[in-house]
């Protein structure tokens, strides 16, 4: 509805008033609601331990990691995500298609929490989510910032006002002065942070307990001897050896920061309960469809659900390091429409055309714009670097989805490697009022049967 009214709208206002406009509605509505659904079911927020997770890239994992690390110690916890939500008990999709709901939703989802006896609820927080209000009277205990890297710059105006929404996430933990308790001992308001990040002094310079992780500095939280490859993670913590199936560097950072959080939640490290954090470590593959493998007849896709320009090259980057050299990279690369970050869609193209041998563009959830503009720009970005640097590939657009992935696994040889982006685990493709079911390994899945390659 709200993306319909923009494309209406804006044919009258400009964009920054109609942002405006938008803006101020958005946080009216959430402040009327937020207050009605926290004095109606009596302030559950100040009654749980609430985590807060925000950062550009790795959200989602370190939200889905969190929560099952302190389920595989007997905390009950809920979980609050852009793929799932679960009260303490069985895992659902977040059907929502909003990583963050406003509206009442996170305090009829404390209440649900605390009615089911969680202790802890973990909560994905976004830019737009704390821009919009989503969090009014919502009582944080602990924020974990990951990482930033320009994105949402339309939405929220500029790279300093999407910095400064997201840093209203640990203003609020350093104001509030709600004591809680778990098994006995008060939790200090924290900020759990990436101190590798360029941006860590800025997102942790408040008057808080503080709880540091890193690769490169001495920190709360660092590995020592660790190692990454294809199929595996290794690092060496409290003194203990870790394997993780999830692969990749920025992984390994998600890893830390849950764990860093169950240091900030005073659990106690005592050897049972080390041996359980490492097997739900050794077994947790994370969200699906985040760098996830795979392995056809003589060659392999990954599917994963990068849309920034950085993650997009940490995926490149991460093959690269860890994966054995493939013969060629076919990269399969869109964009969403609804007037989001055009600004993303060139150099989506550039990146894909620096690292792939073929670039195959196609739609991904074009709303109601025009996905042959769409795919147009992502061409632009990628037919300007390779005029750039002198080089020759093969840019191919393929409107249909299903049709762009056929071409891959048709033409793929021994040894490449299909890369999908963007897309991940999104569950629908969305064109204008239509809303189509979808699920990228299931449909690669299809075509390699279709074409027996599998």
């Amino acid at each position: 509805m709200i993306e319909t009214l923009k494309i209406k709208v804006q044919k009258i206002l400009p964009k920054s008033i109609l942002r405006i406009i938008l803006k101020y509605y958005q946080r009216f509505l959430n402040l009327i609601l937020n207050l009605f659904f926290h004095l109606k079911l009596n302030k559950p927020s100040k009654k749980i331990i609430v985590v807060g997770v925000t950062g550009t890239k790795g959200k989602s994992t370190v939200c889905f990691l969190a929560y099952s690390l302190l389920q595989a110690l007997s905390i009950k916890t809920s979980l609050s995500s852009s793929d799932y939500i679960s009260y303490g008990n069985n895992l659902e999709e977040n059907k929502t298609l909003n990583t963050m709901p406003g509206r009442g939703f996170l305090h009829k989802f404390l209440y649900q929490s605390l009615k089911n006896d969680c202790k802890i609820a973990i909560i994905e927080v976004t830019s737009e989510g704390l821009m919009y209000g989503r969090d009014y009277f919502v009582d944080f205990d602990i924020g974990i910032f990951l990482n930033l890297h320009p994105e949402h710059i339309q939405t929220h105006g500029s790279y300093e006002k999407y910095k400064k929404d997201k840093r209203k996430l640990f203003k609020k933990i350093s104001k509030s002065k709600t004591k809680k308790y778990l098994n006995g001992k008060e939790i200090e308001k924290s900020i759990i942070a990436n101190l590798d990040d360029i941006q860590f002094n800025y997102f942790t310079n408040f008057p808080v307990k503080k709880i540091t992780f890193s690769l490169k500095t001495q920190a709360d939280i660092k590995p020592v001897n660790w190692s990454l490859n294809e199929q595996e993670t290794t690092f060496k913590l409290w003194q203990e050896e870790f394997k993780s199936p999830l692969v990749g560097e920025f992984n390994l950072y998600n890893i830390l920061a849950s764990l860093a959080l169950l240091v900030c939640l005073n659990i106690d490290l005592n050897q049972e309960n080390i041996e359980k954090i490492k097997e739900e470590i050794s077994k947790n593959r994370g969200v699906p469809l985040r760098m996830e493998l795979i392995k056809a007849k003589n060659f392999k896709i990954l599917i994963d659900f990068a849309h920034t320009p950085e993650s997009i090259k940490q995926v490149f980057e991460t093959i690269n390091k860890v994966f054995e050299k493939p013969k060629r990279i076919i990269s399969i690369i869109g964009a969403d429409g609804g007037l989001r970050d055009k600004w993303k869609r060139p150099i989506f193209g550039e990146i894909c055309a620096k690292y792939s041998d073929f670039v195959i563009i196609t739609d991904v959830n074009p709303y109601f714009e025009d996905g042959n503009e769409i795919i147009e720009q992502i061409f632009v970005g990628a037919k300007s670097y390779l005029e750039k640097w002198n080089l020759k590939k093969e840019i191919i657009k393929i409107k249909e989805r299903k049709e762009a992935i056929k071409w891959a696994v048709e033409n793929a040889q021994e040894g490449d490697l299909i890369v999908s982006l963007v897309k991940g685990r999104d569950p629908y493709i969305i064109t204008g009022k239509e809303k189509i079911p979808w699920n990228e390994k299931e449909v690669f899945l299809e075509v390699l049967k279709e074409y027996n390659k599998i």
